[in-house]
C-alpha cells in the first residue's frame, strides 16, 4: 500500500497530525532519544501531504508499505502500543541501485528478520518511492518488540544471529549513510 511517512522533532505534534487523519504515529516518549535523527514518525494515506506538514520537520517520505510480521491489538485503539518499535532508516549499498536494494531487503533480509529476531512482534518495511523533502533514504525499518526488555535483551536469538544479520545488512546498505535508529512508541489509529 502507497502511503505518507514523516519524520519529525515534536512527539507531541506527531501524535496530533496521527489523530486528526487516523495515521499510525510511532513518537518518542522521553528526552533519552534526543540524539535520535528524529523523534516522531507518521504514517498515513491522505490525498493532500500537506495534512501531514506540521509532524515533517525532518522529512517527507512516499512509501510503499509491507507488513512482514504483525502483532495482535488487545489494547484500545488511540492509545499506546505496548513495547517499543526500532525505526532504522536505510540508505542502500553504493554497490547496489534502489531496486536491488530494495528486493534484497523484501526477499532475503524479512526471512533472517523474521528467523534471528524471534522475539519481535511487528516488522515493517517502509519502501521510499520518493523522497519529497528532508534526508534521502532507500527505505525505513520499523522492528517492534512487545517490551523494552525484549528489544534491549532479545533483539537477537543470540550472538550467531546477530552476526548473521549483520553480515546481511553489511551487504544492501550503506552502514555510514544510513542514519542511526530511533526507539520510538507506537499509538494506532482510532478507527
Amino acid at each position: 500500500m502507497l502511503e505518507l511517512v514523516v519524520l519529525g522533532s515534536d512527539p507531541d505534534v506527531g501524535l496530533e497530525v496521527a489523530a486528526a487523519v487516523g495515521g499510525i504515529a510511532y513518537v518518542a516518549n522521553d528526552a533519552t532519544h534526543e540524539k535520535a535523527p528524529f523523534r516522531s514518525l507518521v504514517r498515513a494515506v491522505v490525498s493532500d501531504p500537506d495534512q501531514l506538514a506540521p509532524a515533517a520537520d525532518v522529512a517527507t517520505h512516499l512509501v510503499f508499505s509491507r507488513q512482514i510480521k504483525s502483532h495482535d491489538v488487545t489494547w484500545e485503539r488511540g492509545t499506546q502500543t505496548p513495547g517499543v518499535s526500532a525505526c532504522f532508516g536505510l540508505v542502500h549499498n553504493e554497490n547496489l541501485t534502489h531496486q536491488q536494494t530494495d528486493t534484497h531487503w523484501r526477499e532475503i533480509h524479512a526471512p533472517l528478520a523474521l528467523e534471528h529476531h524471534a522475539a519481535m512482534w511487528d516488522y515493517v518495511q517502509l519502501s521510499v518511492v520518493r523522497t519529497l523533502d528532508g534526508p534521502a533514504l532507500d527505505g525505513i525499518a520499523v522492528c517492534s518488540f512487545p517490551t523494552l526488555e525484549d528489544h534491549n535483551e532479545r533483539f537477537f536469538n543470540d550472538a550467531e544471529s546477530e552476526k548473521i544479520i549483520n553480515a546481511d545488512v553489511a551487504t544492501f546498505a550503506n552502514l555510514r549513510s544510513s542514519p542511526r535508529p530511533a526507539l520510538l512508541s507506537e499509538v494506532l489509529p482510532v478507527l
